[in-house]
């Protein structure tokens, strides 16, 4: 179990890494949610 010294690069990374993850993720969701948002305003056209 290595200590950490402080906030070190590697903290930096891996706070860079979730935030990467996590924009990812928002954007995934944010396509799903429109394309179903669009679908649905298909469905109301018909």
């Amino acid at each position: 179990n290595p200590t950490q010294p402080g906030l070190g690069p590697g903290w930096a990374r891996v706070e860079l890494g979730s935030a990467e993850v996590y924009l990812g993720l928002a954007s995934a969701v944010l396509t799903i949610f429109t394309r179903s948002i669009f679908r649905v305003a298909e469905l109301k056209a018909l």
